[in-house]
């Protein structure tokens, strides 16, 4: 069987959707020939990661490496006292995770013989160790991009130098990989319009949802349930939608008790805002976030899901963005009310769901409200979820996380062949 050295800060037991993603390639790729060896961070930035309970595949090789220089203190210093955001940004906060795992790597690669190595970014910084790897040992490398690094419109670097630099490395990394990997189809054609010698090298392999943890059974709650799983990027939009929310019972279109808002998550202080600026009349419940299986039941349990998407980029292409939620929510079959730019998401959500409600113009409460109340009123009716819709049935068939690991799996074995 050939090895492959995976190297992700993001795997159990830090959560969130990079280590699922992580997760459920080193559950399936053996099944295509392939052992994973895993690389992964023993000390965890406090301030800016979170812990999740997913468990690790029992024949999973994991090594931990340590983080001798950990940022996230020093950036949030910097953010409070004198508001100047991701000035750690060479590439990031976790560059002290680079010597020792290029030091750990470097002797599994030589004593368990592996074949290529596979790297999943961000955080940037395991692009470099990749890099470097390379370099030492000679072994193909494969890079994924799960965001746009340069580019990303959720980061802002503080001074030119910083926007200069991080270019020059995700170039550099990019010129030295044997292919390259990333999640959406606008993403890619936003690097291969970028960079052109990655045309002949580069290729897509979406996120999934992994089939065997969607709910056998489901226990619809008595009341209207509208469920936003995940972190919450951009409070305005969210705002919005609460608004709307807010109007259909001001309107006595749906009773208070008949209707409730689920926000699964980690607390944050601007949400805590918004619960106390809305609980008054909306029925908000916060849950911590624990496992995936218990995330897709409570997606399963509700009657609508909401979708934010709305990051704006220079970068045309970029509004084609795809969250991970988004591969839960369409497996589920039930009605998505998407707050979105248009784009590969609701490409995807058109193409697949046949009762879901997409609305570009996001500032619009009254568009919002209609469509919360007329959910609510199929709802009432008894008209949702009647069956699982032939859309349902082949979205879960070609996106599921099995399927995306044979195709990780032949991009593996594509190389090795050269």
């Amino acid at each position: 069987m050939k090895k492959v050295l995976i190297i992700s800060y993001f795997y159990p037991p830090l959560g969130g959707p990079g280590a699922l993603r992580i997760l459920s390639f080193t559950k399936y790729l053996q099944e295509y020939g392939w052992k994973p060896y895993v690389i992964t961070i023993k000390n965890p930035d406090r301030y800016f990661n979170i812990i999740g309970k997913e468990k690790v595949p029992e024949d999973v090789k994991v090594y931990h490496t340590k983080n001798i220089l950990p940022l996230g203190w020093a950036q949030l210093g910097m953010e409070k006292y004198f508001g100047i955001k991701n000035f750690y940004s060479f590439p990031d906060i976790y560059i002290g995770w680079m010597i020792p795992t290029i030091l750990k790597a470097k002797k599994i690669i030589e004593k368990e013989n592996i074949d290529l190595i596979f790297v999943s970014s961000s955080p940037w910084t395991s692009s470099l160790i990749g890099v470097l790897l390379k370099k030492l040992t000679k072994k193909p490398l494969v890079i994924e991009f799960r965001d746009p690094w340069s580019f990303n419109p959720s980061i802002e670097y503080p001074t030119r130098i910083h926007n200069i630099l991080n270019t020059k490395m995700e170039k550099n990394s990019l010129t030295k990989c044997d292919f390259f990997i990333t999640v959406t189809e606008g993403l890619l054609n936003a690097y291969n319009k970028k960079y052109s010698f990655l045309k002949e090298k580069s290729g897509l392999v979406y996120n999934g949802v992994d089939i065997e943890k969607i709910p056998q059974e489901t226990r619809k709650d008595e009341r209207f349930t509208i469920i936003y799983p995940g972190t919450i990027y951009n409070f305005h939009v969210l705002d919005k939608f609460l608004g709307a929310a807010k109007t259909c019972i001001e309107n006595k279109a749906i009773p208070k008790e008949n209707i409730r808002i689920l926000i699964i998550g980690y607390r944050k202080k601007r949400l805590d805002f918004f619960i106390k600026k809305y609980n008054a009349i909306l029925n908000i419940t916060l849950y911590n976030y624990s496992t995936y299986k218990k995330t897709m039941e409570h997606i399963f349990n509700s009657n609508l899901l909401l979708l934010i998407i709305n990051f704006k980029s220079k970068i045309k292409e970029y509004k084609y963005f795809l969250t991970t939620k988004i591969f839960d929510y369409l497996a589920s079959g039930s009605p998505i009310l998407a707050l979105i730019l248009e784009g590969e998401a609701a490409q995807m959500i058109r193409k697949y769901s046949d009762n879901s409600y997409i609305i570009t113009d996001y500032d619009n409460v009254d568009k919002i409200a209609e469509a919360i109340y007329d959910c609510y009123t199929k709802w009432k009716q008894g008209k949702l979820n009647k069956e699982i819709s032939k859309k349902t049935i082949e979205f879960r068939k070609k996106f599921n996380r099995e399927e995306e690991t044979k195709q990780l799996a032949e991009i593996f074995d594509r190389i090795l062949e050269r």
